[in-house]
């Protein structure tokens, strides 16, 4: 559990610096504040995420390999 609260945590700050990076830009056009935080949420989205499609590609991977195997044992 406490696990799962840490990484909540290093999301949720990334998400805050991610936030903040563009704050100068708030103030310097008057927009509405719905206008400002749609900006906000698209520099949010098109900011560069950290990648975990790797590790998900090796562990299913590592996971049909395990299946074959058993598979091959059950068939022998």
């Amino acid at each position: 559990m406490p696990k799962v609260t840490i990484i909540k945590a290093k999301l949720f700050s990334q998400f805050l610096a991610r936030l903040f990076i563009n704050k100068p830009t708030i103030y310097q056009d008057n927009k509405s504040p719905k206008q400002q935080f749609t900006k906000i949420q698209k520099n949010f989205e098109s900011s560069p995420k950290p990648k975990k499609t790797s590790k998900i590609k090796r562990l299913v991977a590592q996971k049909h390999a395990h299946e074959e195997r058993v598979l091959s044992v059950k068939s022998a």
